[in-house]
């Protein structure tokens, strides 16, 4: 392929990444922030299902494969663990 055509290809994969990025963002991690007080001192078996939903949240806005690790996916994009 011509190296035009593979710059443009990777300009929108970028922009497929933030289109997604910034609703999931918004619409998970706002609640996640808001009720963070209610959260301090629960028990991990509580906790663990809410990290989840952030390492699942990070796969899609990241399309990484299921044996991906996301620990760093995470700190790449910001975003902080919930554990």
């Amino acid at each position: 392929m011509p190296k035009v055509q593979v710059q443009v290809q990777e300009q929108v994969l970028v922009l497929v990444q933030v289109l997604v990025l910034v609703p999931v963002s918004a619409l998970m991690l706002s609640h996640l922030d808001y009720c963070n007080t209610v959260l301090v001192g629960l028990p991990a078996s509580t906790m663990a299902p809410l990290q989840r939903v952030l390492n699942a949240a990070a796969r899609l806005v990241l399309d990484l494969k299921p044996r991906d690790h996301v620990t760093p996916a995470l700190r790449g994009i910001h975003w902080l663990p919930v554990v």
